[in-house]
């Protein structure tokens, strides 16, 4: 098959992640690569990034959905391999078994409009995650019921992950790690100082065990 070389290219790419992953100890996964700059992913981010951006490109780009959770439920440095391997393989597979009428298809790219980013198992009530859309970071949060939403990632007062803090589903809320400041989860308004900005916040669309966030063009 004259698209062997891709499929190739990706059962290589799969090596190199775990290769480097496996370079890594439990105790580096919350490294940065400055330590006093926390816009740079740690060790750990960089792993659920790469697990979660490559599941939603090989969805909505070429809608191979290997339907399973796509994050370990320890995150371990072990962990995370092992599940990155299964669900690369499986991807694998999939492309293995593809025709070369299906490589010469069109390629289905994002609707910015309404990205999908996750499974409701993939975070448990009370619970916030790190999305990245077009490289911008979102927080998005389980308030239990069904209820999702999804505010700027970086708190309006000091550049740190929102999504790294404590979820107060009762109140609607999340509190920055960094500096005590909460957010309103339903409008993004700051509840307590010392942020005084808002941080911005956008829909999101539950169907079924489907979560997308809704983004402007």
């Amino acid at each position: 098959m004259r698209y062997d070389f891709l499929v190739e290219t990706y059962a290589s790419e799969r090596i190199k992640v775990v290769s480097v992953w496996a370079e890594f100890r439990d105790d580096d996964l919350e490294v940065r690569p400055n330590s006093v700059d926390n816009r740079g992913r740690s060790v750990r981010e960089q792993m659920v990034h790469q697990c979660v951006s490559e599941d939603l490109w090989f969805r909505n780009m070429l809608g191979i959905d290997i339907g399973e959770t796509i994050l370990p439920a320890k995150e371990t440095r072990l962990e995370f391999i092992k599940k990155y391997a299964e669900c690369s393989g499986n991807r694998l597979s999939a492309l293995q078994q593809k025709d070369e009428s299906w490589w010469e298809g069109e390629a289905q790219f994002f609707d910015v409009g309404l990205v999908e980013v996750a499974r409701t198992d993939d975070l448990g009530e009370g619970e916030a995650m790190k999305v990245v859309i077009e490289g911008y970071e979102i927080a998005l949060v389980n308030l239990g019921g069904g209820e999702f939403r999804a505010v700027d990632d970086i708190c309006s007062h000091a550049h740190y992950f929102l999504s790294e803090g404590v979820v107060d589903a009762e109140e609607r809320s999340i509190e920055c790690p960094k500096h005590g400041s909460t957010f309103d989860l339903d409008t993004g308004v700051p509840k307590t100082l010392p942020a005084t900005a808002p941080v911005a916040t956008f829909g999101v669309k539950v169907e079924g065990d489907r979560v997308f966030i809704e983004v402007e063009d």
